[in-house]
């Protein structure tokens, strides 16, 4: 969203949370800690082609955090599964920095596309990248 601002960093000391959640206890205070914001989330964008060149349209294309722990459904880093274009394009935005699987499937629901399982079987074929 223009004009959206979204939590960039979450640290508390030196420990960077990620997505992590923290248990503070009842009554207690907790000290230096810090939440980097930012106006810019990243969007991976592409053309999908099959092994002849052409257009791969009607794929899904998942993009999903490198790091295991985030593979949960509270995570600001997972995104839906996209469907790619006719003419084989795709765009999957709000995408926070950090390293990323992007894989493709033929099929996929949105309780698949967040369980750790499945998303271990697309790991050997994914694609890492960084969004900066």
């Amino acid at each position: 969203d223009k004009g959206s601002w979204w939590i960039a960093s979450l640290r508390v000391g030196d420990r960077d949370l990620g997505d992590q959640p923290i248990d503070v206890p009842a009554n207690t205070a907790i000290d230096n800690v810090t939440i980097e914001f930012s106006d810019r989330l990243g969007t991976i964008e592409g053309v999908l082609l099959d092994a002849g060149g052409r257009p791969g349209p009607g794929y899904f294309v998942l993009a999903f955090p490198a790091e295991r722990e985030s593979w949960t459904t509270t995570s600001r880093r997972m995104r839906p599964a996209v469907r790619s274009a006719t003419d084989g394009r795709f765009s999957i935005g709000g995408l926070p920095p950090g390293d990323y699987y992007l894989a493709v499937v033929t099929e996929v629901d949105s309780e698949e596309a967040a369980d750790p399982r499945f998303l271990d079987t697309l790991v050997p074929q994914a694609v890492r990248i960084a969004v900066a």
